[in-house]
C-alpha cells in the first residue's frame, strides 16, 4: 500500500491511500500495490504483450516440440467464442490455484502425460472469516469507498492493519494468525440481510433503516484468520468444470480451535461471536477461503507431486524418469504450494515465482538485468553467484525465531559464491521480540525488514555483524533487502 503519493519501481504514478477501507474489494484509488501496477507494467516496459478477455483451456506439445496453448476469445467482438491456438517455446501457467489446476487437468484429458498427483493436496490455508457483533466501542470496520459513500469522523484505514500471532515452536500446525479486517463498501447494502439468519433481526432492521455506518454495525468486528488445515482437498473435472471434493472439510480440527480463540476475543469487548454469516446462506454450510493453495503440488518427483522446486512440470510418461520434466512448461502460482502456510501467502508465492524465474533464465541461457535481481532480493551490485540446480541447504528449526542471522549468513555466503559450510554459534537476532515493524511471512515464507525494523536492528548487539554482511546502506535505506525465502518440503530448505 502506498500511503504517500509516489512513482513506483515500474514507473507508475500512484496516489496516496485515502484509508477508505475498500482494499479487499479492489482499490479504486490506485494506491494498492497490485500486480496490475507493478509486475505487468514492468513486463510491458520490457517488451511483453498482454492480451485480455481470452480464456486458456489447455496446453499440448506439438510434433515439432513446441507448446500449443488452446484458448477461447471472450472479447465480445465478432470472433467472440472462437477457438484460437498459440505456439510458444516455453509456457508459464500462472492462473492461480484453481485456474492452473483446471488447465492441467484438461490438458491431461487431452493426452498430456502428467503426474497422477495432479489436483491433490488442495488447502484452504486454514482460513476463516468471522465477526464480533454488538461490541460497545465503534470500530468503523466497513469501507466507505472512493469516492466515499459517507463521511466518518475517523478514517477506516487499510483492510488489515493489525494481527495477533499464536506461535508454537514445538508444533507448526498449532500456529495461526488472527487479523482484524474491514469489509469493502460493496457489501454494505447487503450486510444486514446477511445477519438475519444468525438471529440478529433487530439490529439488521435498524441498520436497513439508518445504514450500516450507524447503530450496531458501526461496532461490527471482522476477523480474517489463517492457520493450518490438513490439505486434504482434491480438485477434479466434473464434465468440463472444476470441482472440489473434501469430505469433512467443515469439521477440520483447526476450525474448532479458531472458534474458541475468536469467541474469547469478541466477548472480552462485550460482543457476540458470529461465524461467517455467508456459511448459513449463499454458500451452504461450507467453510470459505481467500487463499486457495495446492493442486499442482511441488515435490522431488512425480510420485509425490506435479512440479519440481523450480516450477517445472513433471513428465508423467511411462518411460520417463521419476524426476523428468516437460521442457519449457512451468507453473508459478499458489497451486504449487503443497500445504497450508498459516500466514497470508502473497509473499511466499511471489518469492517462489521470482526464484523459479531465475532458474528458468539460467536453464534457457537468458540474461537477467541487474535491477531484476534487486527485485528478487539478491545483491546485484556485488555480483550474484549462479544458483545451484538443486534445493538449497537445509536448516533445522523455524524460520524467523532463532535462525534469522544464520540464514543471513547462508545467503551472504551463497551470494559471495562460497560453500555454505557449517554455521557457527552466533548471537541470534530475534525478529519477533525486537523488530515488530518487520513485514513477514513466517516459516516457509518471506521476511522483509521495514525501515522501522532496520532502526531496531541497528540497536542490537549484532548490528555490526549485519552491517558487515549486508552493508550499512541495506540497514539504513528503505530498500526491500534483505529478503529471506524458505519453503517447507520435508523440513525447511533455505532458498536464495
Amino acid at each position: 500500500m502506498s500511503f504517500d503519493e509516489t512513482t513506483n519501481a515500474a514507473g507508475i504514478k500512484q496516489p496516496a491511500c485515502t484509508r477508505c477501507g475498500d482494499c479487499c474489494g479492489g482499490c479504486n484509488v490506485g494506491a494498492k500495490n497490485t500486480v496490475a501496477l507493478t509486475y505487468l507494467p514492468e513486463a510491458v516496459r520490457r517488451g511483453a504483450h498482454i492480451f485480455t478477455e481470452t480464456r486458456v483451456r489447455s496446453v499440448a506439445r506439438s510434433d515439432a516440440g513446441r507448446w500449443l496453448v488452446n484458448a477461447t476469445r471472450l472479447d465480445g467482438q465478432g470472433s467472440s467464442g472462437a477457438d484460437i491456438t498459440l505456439s510458444a517455446g516455453a509456457v508459464v501457467l500462472a492462473a492461480g490455484t484453481l485456474g492452473s489446476t483446471e488447465i492441467l487437468l484438461r490438458s491431461r484429458e487431452h493426452g498430456l502425460a502428467l503426474s497422477s498427483r495432479l489436483g491433490e493436496r488442495f488447502s484452504a490455508n486454514g482460513d476463516i472469516i468471522a465477526f464480533g457483533y454488538g461490541a460497545k466501542v465503534p470500530v468503523n470496520a466497513i469501507g466507505t469507498g472512493h469516492p466515499p459513500r459517507v463521511e466518518l469522523g475517523n478514517p477506516v484505514g487499510a483492510s488489515v492493519s493489525g494481527q495477533i500471532e499464536f506461535r508454537d515452536p514445538s508444533d507448526l500446525t498449532n500456529e495461526l494468525c488472527v487479523q482484524e479486517g474491514v469489509l469493502p463498501s460493496a457489501l454494505a447494502p447487503i450486510l444486514p440481510v446477511m445477519f438475519v439468519p444468525n438471529g440478529r433481526l433487530v439490529g439488521a432492521v435498524q441498520s436497513l433503516i439508518s445504514g450500516v455506518y450507524k447503530g450496531p454495525f458501526a461496532s461490527l468486528q471482522t476477523f480474517f484468520a489463517v492457520s493450518h488445515d490438513t490439505s486434504a482437498g482434491r480438485l477434479a473435472l466434473d464434465g468440463d468444470r472444476l470441482s472440489l471434493s473434501w469430505p469433512g472439510a467443515g469439521n477440520e480440527p483447526v476450525y474448532r480451535r479458531l472458534d474458541e480463540i475468536l469467541s474469547k476475543l469478541v466477548t472480552s469487548v462485550g460482543g457476540t461471536y458470529v461465524k461467517n454469516p455467508l456459511a448459513g446462506t449463499v454458500m451452504g454450510h461450507q467453510p470459505a477461503t481467500a487463499h486457495p493453495l495446492g493442486g499442482v503440488a511441488m515435490a522431488a518427483e512425480r510420485a509425490d507431486g506435479v512440479v519440481n522446486h523450480k516450477g517445472q512440470v513433471f513428465d508423467g510418461g511411462a518411460g520417463a524418469a521419476s524426476n523428468a520434466v516437460h521442457s519449457g512448461l512451468y507453473v508459478l502460482d499458489g497451486s504449487v504450494i503443497p500445504r497450508s502456510l498459516g500466514v497470508n501467502p502473497l509473499l511466499t508465492i511471489t518469492a517462489l515465482a521470482e526464484r523459479s524465474l531465475i532458474h528458468m533464465a539460467q536453464n534457457l541461457g537468458a540474461q537477467i538485468a541487474n535491477d531484476a535481481f534487486r527485485t528478487a532480493g539478491l545483491a546485484s551490485d556485488a555480483g550474484v553467484a549462479p544458483m545451484q540446480d538443486q534445493p538449497m541447504m537445509r536448516v533445522d528449526g523455524v524460520l524467523g525465531r532463532d535462525h534469522a542471522q544464520q540464514l543471513l549468513l547462508h545467503l551472504e555466503r551463497r551470494r559471495a559464491g562460497r560453500e555454505p559450510g557449517a554455521v557457527g554459534n552466533t548471537e541470534h537476532v530475534r525478529i519477533d521480540r525486537h523488530c515488530r515493524g518487520a513485514e513477514r511471512n513466517v516459516e516457509h515464507g518471506v521476511r522483509r525488514f521495514s525501515p522501522h525494523a532496520r532502526q531496531r536492528l541497528q540497536q542490537l548487539p549484532v548490528a555490526r555483524d549485519l552491517a558487515s554482511m549486508l552493508g550499512d546502506q541495506a540497514l539504513r535505506q528503505g530498500d526491500d533487502v534483505p529478503r529471506l525465502v524458505a519453503i517447507e518440503t520435508n523440513g525447511l530448505d533455505v532458498l536464495a
